[in-house]
């Protein structure tokens, strides 16, 4: 019976020492290389007006604005989202008034 007792109180110490050891070195997750992108954080590049993404937009009138602005899009007016979820608006780049329009993922186009 005693012999029961002292390999019981090992087996217990044993695992407690190892059980701690892990703790003290957990694994750290490897690195994703998605992780960072963002798609509603792209440049704001021009893309053929064609190959703009319909769908829900989350971005607000202001942040359409801002996007259009940093594209460098001035006198931007009447912002509206429409029925296929772009922000489209009226510009001016380069003295020459042009539509523009945002998508949900961030694209810019011009028509």
């Amino acid at each position: 019976m005693q012999n029961l007792k002292q390999i019981a109180l090992a087996s217990v110490l044993a695992l407690g020492v190892t059980g701690g050891a892990q703790a003290a070195t957990p694994q750290k997750p490897a690195p994703n290389a998605q992780a960072n992108t963002n798609v509603a954080l792209k440049s704001p590049e021009v893309i053929p007006y064609g190959n703009l993404a319909r769908g829900k937009n989350s971005f607000t009138r202001d942040q359409a604005v801002e996007r259009f602005t940093k594209a460098g899009y001035s006198r931007i007016a009447t912002p509206m989202l429409d029925k296929d979820g772009l922000w489209q608006a009226t510009a001016v780049k380069n003295d020459r008034l042009v539509r523009i329009a945002l998508d949900f993922r961030g694209n810019l186009a011009v028509r």
